[in-house]
């Protein structure tokens, strides 16, 4: 996610406003953040918090 994120050219606030309108529910910059943050020690699947299927 962080490498897509990075070569999408686009903002993280960007990207949550266009993953909000597709999935119907509201994502934000700092839920972004929170998935992708290497501080982590395993990052949070948001396909699992979303209930995205997976492809």
């Amino acid at each position: 996610m962080v490498q897509a994120i990075r070569n999408s050219g686009k903002d993280r606030y960007r990207i949550a406003g266009e993953v909000s309108h597709l999935i119907g529910r509201q994502v934000t910059k700092a839920m972004l953040d929170a998935w992708t943050a290497e501080s982590k020690p395993q990052h949070d699947d948001p396909t699992v918090q979303l209930k995205i299927p997976a492809k």
